[in-house]
């Protein structure tokens, strides 16, 4: 089953997207850029879905630093931010704004997940 790490300083975005995804996927969940990321480097998903604004490592230096060590294949950023510098949208492979609607949710993951990577 596909891993997935959701990293999010609200408890209740986790809950929403382990709701959305469990079944399918795999679900981790970090409350803060640092627990996601030693989380990582040890179970190594396949995808995180990261908030921008985490306590610890926030969540562009956290995309960052998981594309560094090679811990997962692929960053989704999920988020409430509008304004993010261009620099820091290169961190991530897809990009969704909250609020999001849990079938958008779930057909951006699966959508993600199913894209074939260029190697």
């Amino acid at each position: 089953m596909t891993r997935v790490l959701v990293a999010d300083d609200n408890p209740d975005c986790r809950e929403l997207l382990r709701l959305i995804l469990e079944g399918a996927y795999e679900i981790l969940e970090a409350a803060d850029g640092l627990v996601a990321l030693e989380l990582a480097q040890r179970l190594r998903p396949h995808l995180a879905i990261v908030d921008v604004h985490l306590p610890k490592i926030d969540g562009v230096d956290l995309a960052r630093r998981l594309r560094a060590l090679g811990c997962v294949d692929l960053v989704m950023a999920f988020t409430g931010s509008t304004e993010l510098e261009s620099a820091a949208l290169g961190a991530f492979d897809s990009f969704l704004l909250k609020p999001a609607r849990p079938a958008e949710i779930r057909r951006a993951v699966d959508d993600l997940v199913a894209a074939p990577r260029a190697s």
